[in-house]
């Protein structure tokens, strides 16, 4: 994001708004990722991927602030994707891989005690 940034500051001919985001994935194959990447942590045992876990998060949605139960009943189910062409042509940027950025934010956790015991926040 700082690259971002630094990068749109320093470029005359950038303009206007910039997608930054790298790779959309879904919180399950999130999770799967990490279990593959740090096996001895543990990990959420229930799968709301699911008509059931959709009701459950709509019905717990409106127990939450305002925005954010808003924010869950609008997004439940839906994939976001978006269009980093212009960050990467304007700006230049190459994007971390997923899988690598998991790691180093994981192993900076642990790296300052964050991570208590095996369980992760």
């Amino acid at each position: 994001m700082a690259a971002a940034h630094i990068r749109a500051m320093e470029n005359p001919e950038a303009e206007g708004r910039y997608i930054v985001a790298n790779e959309s994935i879904w919180m399950e194959d999130l999770v799967k990722m990490m279990r593959r990447l740090f096996p001895d942590y543990h990990y959420p045992s229930h799968n709301l991927s699911s008509k059931l876990g959709d009701l459950v998060v709509r019905f717990t949605s409106f127990f939450r602030g305002k925005g954010a139960g808003a924010f869950l009943r609008r997004n439940l189910g839906v994939f976001p994707e978006y269009d980093t062409a212009k960050s990467k042509a304007d700006l230049g940027l190459v994007y971390t891989p997923l899988e690598k950025t998991l790691r180093d934010l994981i192993e900076d956790l642990q790296s300052r005690g964050l991570l208590g015991g095996k369980h992760l926040p």
